[in-house]
C-alpha cells in the first residue's frame, strides 16, 4: 500500500479555492459575508467598527453594494458624521457648506502662515520667536489636513457619487 498522503496538485488547489469563492465557504471572520454581518452584530463591528441595529445594518450593506462603496469609505463617513442614520436607514450626508467653509478656512490660514513666513524671512521678527513661528506653522498645517479629512473629503465622495 502507498503512503504518500493524496494531495491535490496546484491546479486542484486552485479549483477548490475558486469553488469556496463562489459556495461561500473557506471565508475569514473578516470576509464573512452581508447576509452573516446583517445577522451578527460583533460580526458587522468587526468589519466597520460601530454596531448598529439589524435594519440599519441592513440599509448600510444596501447603501454599500449600489454606490460600490469600500468597507475604508464607510468607516471614515462615519467617523466625520457624514452618515445620516435616521430609524431603520442609512444614507450620506455630507455638507457642501461644511465643505466650503473648510476651503475658505484653509486658503485664509494659508494666506496667514505666507504672511508670517515672509516676516520671519525678511527679518522683522527677532531670532527668539523663530519656535513660535515653526509651531505655529506647523499645527497650521495638521489643522488644514484635519479639516481637509473632516469636511473636504466626505463631501469630494459624495459628489463622486453623484448625490449633491
Amino acid at each position: 500500500m502507498n503512503n504518500i498522503p493524496n494531495t491535490p496538485s496546484l491546479g486542484e488547489k486552485r479549483l477548490i479555492a475558486v469553488l469556496n469563492t463562489a459556495s461561500g465557504e473557506g471565508k475569514t471572520a473578516s470576509k464573512t459575508s452581508a447576509a452573516d454581518q446583517l445577522a451578527d452584530e460583533l460580526a458587522f463591528k468587526k468589519r466597520f467598527g460601530f454596531s448598529m441595529n439589524s435594519a440599519q445594518r441592513n440599509s448600510l450593506l444596501d447603501l454599500k453594494a449600489e454606490f460600490d462603496l469600500t468597507d475604508d469609505e464607510i468607516k471614515h463617513m462615519k467617523k466625520t458624521n457624514s452618515l445620516k442614520i435616521t430609524g431603520k436607514t442609512v444614507e450620506l450626508n455630507a455638507s457642501r457648506e461644511t465643505a466650503i467653509a473648510a476651503q475658505l478656512y484653509i486658503v485664509v490660514l494659508s494666506l496667514i502662515v505666507a504672511m508670517i513666513w515672509w516676516f520671519a524671512t525678511t527679518n522683522i521678527l527677532k531670532g527668539g520667536n523663530v519656535l513660535m513661528i515653526l509651531a505655529f506653522i506647523t499645527g497650521s498645517f495638521v489643522v488644514a489636513k484635519y479639516f481637509r479629512w473632516a469636511c473636504i473629503e466626505p463631501w469630494q465622495l459624495q459628489k463622486r457619487l453623484n448625490l449633491t
